[in-house]
């Protein structure tokens, strides 16, 4: 089919705002989900609902075979990724369903291991790390490195799974309490941490946007205050930085990476995520800049990549990550006037349930 279509593969709610910047960059969206929450939306052209998780991977192939082969892919959720990585790399037919050029890309899908091996690799700058498959390997990489360090779980999301380790015996506690796995133990930089949102596409930066998180969650988690359009000096050097990468993990679509900028001046990464940030529901009030991006594609490419956002220094409250804290009405109900364009049904919907639906279980015969 000639229209551009993207496929929204979504267990829960959580890519609840990629239809109205889809529709804004003028593709149709449609859903794969087990939240019925995606029908009222005013920007899906259609759900197709699934009652287990188990079977969206499934449910997805089919979609594509039935006529949206060409059909953008886009993951919206980090644990359905992670199963997906797995799935396809006993069956190639899930690669479609991937924000990847190629299978070369599989490795450092939800790992922070293999994410640390391709940035070294590609002579990109990274803390430097080691890794521990128990408490003496970590404590040698401790000492080389230096404390304080970072322990990493292999596969950790939204903070979980960091912890910021003052001293060895503090370090040793920590590996004991997790089950025996490999573990990252990673220097600690000081500088500025930045957040970064691009837009890859066949491994090509489209877009970014960067901001200053003023506030978290919790300790290492979600950013829930942020500040956008204070970058200034080195902007090329960041820029060539996120072009190398793209490239390096094989990127189509987008992606979510955390930086440092230490006092010299110079980028480090160390997180990439391949998928999209919730902080893309703000591009309307920021100017539907990423948008304008996406409404070019797949046709054309940009030339140059474009800086989102960076024109003006602006502070924004996530109402999403508001709704989720519990905070006083008053400032959730400031923050929601920047919700993009959505059905009034569709946006009470996500506000009731707190933008985090409970998944049916898997059954237990």
């Amino acid at each position: 089919m000639n229209e551009r279509c993207a496929l929204v593969l979504s267990p829960s709610s959580e890519g609840w705002f990629l239809p109205a910047l889809l529709t804004q960059a003028g593709w149709s969206c449609e859903v794969v989900s087990l939240s019925s929450l995606y029908a009222l939306s005013a920007h899906v052209r259609r759900l197709h609902h699934v009652e287990q998780v188990e079977r969206l991977a499934d449910q997805a192939l089919d979609v594509l075979q039935a006529g949206l082969d060409a059909a953008w892919v886009i993951v919206a959720s980090d644990e359905l990724l992670a199963d997906l990585r797995q799935r396809a790399l006993l069956d190639r037919r899930y690669l479609a369903l991937l924000p990847l050029v190629g299978p070369g890309g599989l490795a450092h899908l939800f790992s922070k291991l293999q994410l640390s091996r391709i940035l070294d690799r590609s002579g990109l700058a990274t803390p430097a790390w080691r890794i521990a498959t128990g408490p003496e390997e970590a404590l040698q990489g401790a000492r080389e490195l230096g404390y304080p360090c970072f322990l990493k779980r292999e596969a950790c999301n939204r903070g979980r799974g960091v912890v910021r380790c003052l001293s060895s015996d503090e370090l040793n506690h920590q590996v004991l309490r997790w089950a025996p796995e490999p573990l990252l133990v990673q220097q600690e930089l000081k500088g500025q941490l930045w957040a970064v949102e691009a837009l890859f596409w066949r491994g090509e930066l489209q877009a970014y946007a960067a901001s200053e998180s003023l506030e978290e969650m919790h300790t290492f988690g979600p950013s829930l205050r942020r500040r956008y359009g204070g970058l200034i000096e080195e902007l090329l050097a960041l820029e060539q930085l996120l072009v190398q990468l793209g490239k390096a993990l094989l990127a189509h679509g987008w992606a979510k990476i955390s930086l440092i900028q230490t006092m010299d001046g110079r980028w480090h990464c160390f997180e990439a995520d391949l998928g999209p940030t919730v902080w893309l529901a703000m591009d309307q009030a920021l100017g539907g800049e990423f948008a304008d991006v996406v409404a070019a594609l797949p046709l054309k490419l940009q030339q140059n990549p474009r800086l989102c956002y960076g024109h003006e220094l602006r502070e924004l409250e996530h109402p999403q990550r508001l709704v989720q804290m519990g905070v006083a009405a008053e400032r959730i109900n400031q923050a929601w006037m920047l919700m993009p364009d959505e059905s009034t049904a569709y946006l009470a919907g996500l506000r009731e349930e707190r933008f985090a639906a409970h998944l049916k279980a898997r059954r237990i015969d």
